[in-house]
C-alpha cells in the first residue's frame, strides 16, 4: 500500500527501468528510486535517482555525478 505521501522512496531491485508513471496519486511530488549495488569487492553501494512533478522547483540537497554511494552509513546520512 502507498499512501499520499509527498514523498515516495522505492527500492529497486532487478535490471528492468522503474516506471514512476505506475504511482497515480496526486499527492507524490518527488519519488526517490534506490538501487543496491555490488562490486568486486563485495562492499555495498547505492545509486540513487530521482523524479519529480514538473511544478516542483529545484532543491537541495543535490545529488552527486554519478549517484551513487559506498557502504550504508554515507547513504543513510545523505537520506537523512
Amino acid at each position: 500500500y502507498i499512501g499520499n505521501d509527498t514523498v515516495v522512496i522505492v527500492f529497486k531491485e532487478g535490471g528492468k527501468p522503474f516506471n514512476p508513471n505506475i504511482l497515480t496519486s496526486p499527492n507524490h511530488q518527488c519519488i526517490i528510486i534506490v538501487q543496491l549495488e555490488k562490486l568486486d569487492n563485495n562492499v555495498p553501494y547505492y545509486r540513487i535517482s530521482c523524479v519529480n512533478k514538473r511544478d516542483v522547483e529545484p532543491y537541495g540537497p543535490y545529488l552527486s555525478d554519478p549517484p551513487v554511494f559506498e557502504g550504508k552509513t554515507t547513504f543513510r546520512t545523505f537520506l537523512m
